[in-house]
């Protein structure tokens, strides 16, 4: 599951934003210099969060890869089934590893992704 966040504001609504004139009130330089900064951090952030969504990105892709050749490998080293001889202990415990290996690795992809 995928959190949504909604920003309320953008960099420019904030720049652009107008405080109405009061008598006794804030100083419009401090208050300007203020919202400057808070700009600053939205931009920032902003990188942040494209920064981390491209890492996300690259990550799951390189999970889906290794996942990919992981079963590929697995695939090839099963041994061919002679349907005339019995499967030994041997064969039924190797095949149950890479069962488990294919299941772990799926998991482990599932949780990832949450």
């Amino acid at each position: 599951m995928s959190e949504q966040y909604e920003i309320k504001l953008t960099t420019d609504e904030i720049l652009k934003h107008q405080f109405k004139q009061a008598r006794k009130g804030y100083d419009t330089s401090e208050v300007d210099n203020y919202l400057d900064s808070v700009i600053d951090d939205y931009e920032s952030f902003q990188d942040i969060i494209t920064n981390l969504q491209r890492q996300n990105s690259e990550l799951k892709r390189q999970l889906a890869d290794q996942a990919h050749r992981s079963d590929v490998q697995n695939e090839s080293v099963q041994p061919l089934e002679d349907e005339n001889q019995p499967s030994t202990n041997f064969d039924i415990i190797q095949r149950l590893s890479i069962l488990e290996r294919k299941v772990f690795t799926i998991e482990q992809a599932l949780n990832k992704n949450d």
